[in-house]
């Protein structure tokens, strides 16, 4: 992450995240990934990460059970720092209606019913 990777995934889903879901999978997974450590959260949202995660999430995740579930994680695991739950809240107009659509597009899957409803609980719903 300190070499660069953070950006270079940020970019990855900013470019291609809203045209091939399986870069808009891989992606928020390693977004999701890297959020576990709290220097990289900080660094994450700083650089727009939550950003291009809401854009995969809204352009794949009510069709792609992949980008829902790690789009839902990734935005989970960006919401533990108070920098970053703030940039979350910030864009919560926005972010909500993404979690909610991934929900109820894939009611069967506990891992995104489980991390969408934290996000939204994150959220103040």
């Amino acid at each position: 992450a300190s070499a660069g990777g953070i950006a270079a995934v940020v970019s990855a889903l900013r470019a291609h995240g809203e045209s091939r879901a399986g870069v808009a999978e891989q992606g928020c997974a390693a977004l999701r990934d890297l959020a576990v450590d709290d220097d990289n959260e900080k660094a994450i949202a700083s650089a727009g990460g939550i950003a291009a995660v809401l854009s995969a999430l809204r352009a794949h995740g009510g069709s792609h059970a992949g980008v829902a579930e790690n789009g839902c994680f990734a935005l989970l695991c960006l919401s533990s720092d108070a920098t970053s739950l703030s940039s979350l809240k910030s864009q919560s107009s926005e972010i909500r209606p993404a979690v909610e659509t991934a929900m109820s597009a894939h009611s069967s899957n506990a891992n995104i019913q489980k991390w969408g409803a934290s996000v939204l609980k994150k959220l103040g719903q």
